[in-house]
Formats: structure tokens, C-alpha cells, sequence
């Protein structure tokens, strides 16, 4: 199993930006198993700026804590910024 960090990140956050509805896409579920969450979570959140420790209540998915275009906005700088777009 792949270990979840920040390049493994930057990887799947590009495949999910190609889609035409990039909100509630996270590989959570799909790759991971639940102990993964908070982790993926974590990472996700602090990748693009928002506070990495939740509270209750609180949605996972980027879009609906910044809404679409600002998390879309922030994926696309940090991705660049990491230098992940070089490749």
C-alpha cells in the first residue's frame, strides 16, 4: 500500500482537478482504508491552507469549507508553488 504524504497528494489532487466537478472527489474510500482518514485529511487541509484540526461538524472536502473556486484557486498555487507541475 502507498503511503499517504504530500507528493502522493499533489499526484491525485492534479488527476482531480482534470474533472469537469472537482468537489467531493478525495481518494478517501477509493485507495485508503479508514484509519487513512485523518491522515488524508490532514494533509489535504494543510496542502491548500485550512487549519488541519477540525471541528466537529466540520466538512472534510475543501470545496465546502472554501467553496469551489477558492479551493480549486488554492489547489492549483499550492501545486505550483510545490513545484508539483514541473513534471
Amino acid at each position: 500500500m502507498t503511503i499517504y504524504n504530500e507528493k502522493e497528494h499533489a499526484k491525485n489532487l492534479i488527476r482531480i482537478l482534470e474533472l469537469d466537478d472537482t468537489c467531493n472527489k478525495c481518494v478517501f474510500g477509493r485507495i485508503y482504508t479508514r484509519t487513512d482518514q485523518d491522515n488524508i485529511c490532514s494533509i489535504c487541509r494543510a496542502f491548500i491552507g485550512i487549519p488541519t484540526k477540525k471541528l466537529f461538524g466540520d466538512p472534510k472536502c475543501p470545496c465546502y469549507v472554501l467553496g469551489k473556486d477558492e479551493a480549486t484557486k488554492r489547489s492549483w498555487i499550492a501545486l505550483e508553488e510545490g513545484g508539483y507541475l514541473d513534471d
